[in-house]
């Protein structure tokens, strides 16, 4: 059922997530004010309810969402933070692409074992070679 907040319209989702409804969302997931909100344009949605709440974010801060939904602004799932906690919320919920999700990686976790295996076996020039790769590349693989 969609709910008002002054002039934000939003609907409480399963998760307790606040999705705003009367405003579009960009590609990137977040919501920008771009019609007057309580006399309020450009701002993200997140950044103004947070605001509304707690007063001016901090200098050197962002507004982080505990729910990793970018179009809720519960008050709740809301929190100030640097760019690196974010970053740090990035790795430890899995949101970050590493090692083979990685679109632009060559190798498999099973090749860079292999490589590490014929480390002092084969001259780096030989294993690069297998793995149609620099040596430069091979030695960085430790």
């Amino acid at each position: 059922m969609p709910r008002k907040s002054r002039e934000l319209k939003f609907k409480v989702t399963g998760n307790g997530c606040h999705e705003i409804t009367s405003h579009v969302k960009h590609p990137s997931g977040y919501v920008q004010l771009n019609r007057k909100v309580d006399g309020i344009v450009g701002i993200y949605a997140h950044r103004y309810v947070y605001e509304l709440k707690h007063g001016k974010i901090p200098k050197g801060k962002i507004i982080l969402h505990s729910c990793d939904n970018r179009a809720c602004i519960n008050i709740f799932h809301l929190r100030a933070g640097t760019h690196k906690d974010n970053s740090n919320d990035c790795i430890t919920r899995g949101r970050i692409a590493n090692g083979e999700k990685i679109g632009t990686n060559k190798l498999s976790s099973s090749d860079v074992m292999r490589i590490r295996s014929l480390h002092g076996k084969i001259s780096q020039r030989g294993i690069a070679r297998m793995f149609n790769m620099s040596h430069t590349q091979i030695g960085s693989i430790s």
